[in-house]
């Protein structure tokens, strides 16, 4: 039996009314996730029936373990992380205070930013709490004890919820002594004074639960008591350094990481505004929901001639979201302070831009050069999506960062490859004479949930005929190749890519290479079809075949693909029926 990805260790002390419906909560969403996991439910010398009721729950990734006395919440923990197998560990608390629907999100970023630990922060400007009055006041106060007493750089310990390396509890965890109140701080207090420092801080959402989560007087008191003792220990003592587990982790200080690593954001004390064009787009939708669940402000302007309002809509609700209807080819303010600029507004298919042959032309050299004035007025970092269109008809294969392509400068693909072969060239000026920080990817070949089905590209030609069982369409005799990159891999580079200091270009998507052929008989089975494969004349300019050498990515972003075709083609293909599913329903109600 393979070890899981995800071990959810829940202490659990006189909990027997809210144990099942956490459990119960937990499971629902992940056993909807790509991952295994387990969760470990540690009851802890509970008088009550807490363990009775935890296992009276049916699911397999349940573990309960049992002991008497009770010993407190961090023996709890420490006792459940001996026996957790999984890569990432993480603990919560059994009343149900913290919805389990930002769990993966907390993992990804501690993946993303390659972290030891990431943590939930009540006090961070994106943070959603329902919190009484006088918890805050708390709250605050302890803050600011735990920045004189240890200089930690972070703006809550307290919260309840963290995702940490396996590596982390393994050689962290044995050395903490708290039992119960400051046990999340020496946490975090020796996992420093071990070279884990880097530490990524979360918005949290939380609801306050009463009947588990309130605080008295006495332990107030025996919080500041335990607090000073982890003080006595780690800086009179030098208790938890004295005798040296093995640590095979980077030594490094706060905010440092290995080479090809992205920089932490550090932890915010206000939110960090993204200015983001293209973002109803496919691809521009999943970085400002990316943004936004890191605890981003976002302003979203796209001018809808791609790309969709319904792939924002579910953004919209949020506060930290806003979103304008303007085209960037038309001058423009924002008063808001601007951290970044994120420039990914173009028509990306063949289709679009055909049929939009001037604006294409237009967003590439207006609409970029307003974007890059605005980055250069906020002294905003500007980051650019440009494209393996670049290279054109390329004769060098796999195609490196250096290659000059081999682009028609008079054809019908020419609107988009010359106008973004432009682009690049203004933003290599714009940083080179007037110092603008600039950065550029050029994306491959990406697909996933949330592409337009009518767009012409090949995914969703062929993916869209199987669903109807029509003929599949290859165009010239399917030998041409091309090369898939899951849209969660090129959000991952492209966030990777905006947190560093690199200017690029750097290939971005997945090295793998498929013929055109392959990739429409891969479609067919997945989707069960019977429909039959008939040829086409190659259209004029298609490139004969394209993969990216992503050893820049690898080697300046520690960054490589993880989702495999057929996995990904599984999940587009199951949006894909989904959506169609709701346009029935719809037009149904109608």
């Amino acid at each position: 039996m393979t070890d899981p990805k995800l071990s959810i260790i829940i202490p659990a002390y006189k909990e027997e009314r809210n144990i099942f419906r956490t459990l119960s909560a937990i499971t629902k969403i992940h056993d909807k996730l790509n991952y295994d996991y387990e969760i470990i439910v540690v009851v802890d010398g509970s008088p009550d029936n807490t363990a009775a009721e935890a296992k009276r729950h049916p699911s397999p990734h349940i573990r309960v373990l049992e002991y008497t006395p009770n010993h407190g919440k961090g023996y709890a923990i420490k006792y459940g992380a001996q026996h957790a197998r999984g890569d990432v560990v993480t603990f919560t608390d059994a009343g149900g205070d913290f919805p389990p629907e930002q769990f993966d999100r907390y993992l990804k970023l501690l993946e993303l930013f390659d972290a030891h630990i990431v943590i939930g922060s009540k006090r961070h400007p994106a943070s959603r709490v329902r919190y009484p009055l006088m918890r805050r006041i708390y709250s605050k106060v302890y803050y600011v004890m735990i920045r004189l007493l240890f200089g930690l750089r972070v703006t809550d310990t307290q919260a309840g919820i963290k995702f940490f390396t396996r590596e982390y509890a393994q050689n962290v965890l044995p050395r903490l002594l708290v039992k119960q109140y400051a046990f999340d701080l020496e946490m975090l207090v020796v996992g420093r004074q071990l070279g884990y420092g880097r530490i990524f801080e979360a918005p949290v959402e939380m609801e306050f639960n009463e009947s588990t989560s309130g605080i008295g007087y006495g332990a107030i008191r025996s919080i500041i008591v335990d607090t000073l003792a982890v003080f006595y220990r780690a800086h009179i003592l030098r208790y938890y350094t004295k005798h040296q587990l093995q640590v095979t982790s980077y030594n490094l200080q706060e905010g440092e990481g290995p080479a090809g690593a992205s920089h932490l954001p550090s932890a915010a004390c206000r939110l960090q505004t993204f200015f983001i064009s293209g973002g109803a787009g496919f691809i521009g939708s999943h970085l400002c929901e990316r943004l936004l669940n890191m605890g981003n402000r976002v302003i979203c302007v796209d001018n809808l001639s791609t790309g969709k309002r319904a792939n924002i809509v579910h953004l919209l609700p949020n506060p930290n979201f806003s979103f304008k209807e303007h085209d960037i080819c038309r001058p423009f303010t924002v008063d808001k302070k601007i951290d970044y600029v994120l420039n990914l507004a173009c028509p990306a298919s063949p289709v679009h831009y055909r049929r939009l042959a001037f604006p294409t032309l237009d967003v590439s050299s207006r609409g970029t050069k307003n974007m890059l004035e605005l980055a250069r007025q906020h002294s905003a970092r500007f980051f650019h999506a440009s494209t393996s269109e670049v290279y054109g008809d390329p004769k060098e294969h796999p195609q490196k960062e250096s290659y000059w392509g081999n682009a028609h400068c008079y054809g019908e693909r020419s609107c988009y490859d010359e106008g973004k072969r432009y682009a690049e060239a203004l933003i290599y000026y714009y940083r080179k004479d007037l110092g603008v920080n600039t950065s550029i990817i050029r994306i491959f070949n990406t697909y996933g949930p949330r592409m337009d089905a009518d767009d012409g590209r090949v995914v969703t030609n062929f993916i869209r005929q199987a669903l109807s069982s029509e003929d599949i369409t290859v165009y010239g005799d399917g030998t041409q190749t091309r090369s898939f990159c899951y849209i969660d891999d090129q959000i991952d580079a492209q966030i990777k890519m905006i947190y560093s200091n690199e200017a690029g270009p750097i290939n971005i998507g997945n090295p793998g290479e498929f013929t055109v052929l392959e990739l429409a008989e891969k479609v067919i089975a997945l989707v069960g079809s019977r429909a039959k494969i008939v040829f086409q004349s190659l259209p004029s300019d298609d490139p004969t075949q394209r993969q990216p050498d992503i050893s820049l990515a690898q080697e300046k972003l520690g960054w490589e693909p993880k989702v495999d075709l057929e996995e990904g083609l599984r999940r587009t293909i199951k949006w894909f029926e989904e959506s169609q599913k709701s346009k029935v329903k719809s037009q149904n109600y109608e």
